[in-house]
């Protein structure tokens, strides 16, 4: 099996890099990313007004951004805080990376592992979306979140965004298969987290995510049918743990 710094060095750095954004159904110009993204800033939103409801401040929160990719989040939460200079973001592609600098200078980016992450206390909240699908070992997954554990300042929160799976461990295809919610919530016991927030998106049949279904049929369609699909599980779970 692939190591996850392979995976990441392959497939960004590799086989995506020279796609065009009118290819890649992930950009904001196609209806896949951009009505995936609309709705992900949309329980960002909910999760930083949920901090403002328990009395935080939420523009003096200090964010990390694991795996910030290109860095399309990392701008939106440097929007809703209204400092980009308090956002920094990690990760291991060196080419998204640089997109990321490019595309705002003012936030904090860096070429870095998260498993060679050495920070003290030193974040309010630390973001993780789709990275530990690329972890193929329990020790991994726990190395990293130990890590995030001693980063964040006490009191701190890990924003954990994931691709639902059944089984991580069980699956063929470590690229692209998250987590069931109970094993992200042991994996957080066991680092020493509390569970405070759970937001379920889109509906998972068998392999396929719902949202896939905006590169065939209006954002409406889409809706009418994750309300039909009701009983299926979510396609994507973001948890807030608190430290």
């Amino acid at each position: 099996m692939k190591s996850y710094k392979e995976v990441v060095e392959e497939r960004y750095d590799g086989r995506e890099k020279d796609v065009h954004i009118y290819n890649n159904r992930y950009s904001l110009i196609n209806p896949v990313g951009f009505y995936s993204n609309e709705k992900i800033r949309k329980a960002f939103y909910k999760i930083f007004n949920y901090f403002r409801r328990n009395g935080i401040d939420i523009t003096k929160l200090k964010i990390l951004d694991v795996g910030c990719g290109a860095g399309g989040h990392s701008r939106f939460m440097a929007e809703l805080i209204n400092d980009p200079s308090n956002i920094h973001g990690i990760d291991l592609s060196r080419l998204r990376i640089e997109s990321a600098q490019k595309m705002n200078p003012a936030i904090i980016y860096k070429n870095e592992d998260l498993l060679n992450l050495n920070s003290s206390n030193e974040y309010d909240v630390i973001t993780a979306l789709v990275v530990f699908l690329h972890f193929a070992s329990a020790d991994e997954v726990t190395a990293a979140l130990r890590r995030i554990h001693s980063a964040l300042k006490p009191g701190g929160f890990f924003v954990w965004h994931e691709i639902y799976a059944r089984d991580h461990f069980k699956t063929k295809e470590i690229e692209s298969e998250g987590y069931a919610p109970a094993q992200m919530d042991r994996f957080c016991r066991e680092s020493g987290f509390v569970k405070t927030l759970s937001l379920p998106l889109f509906r998972k049949a068998g392999r396929y995510n719902s949202f896939f279904l905006y590169q065939y049929f209006p954002s409406w369609m889409v809706a009418c049918l994750e309300w039909l699909l009701f009983f299926l599980p979510p396609g994507i779970i973001i948890t807030v743990y608190k430290k």
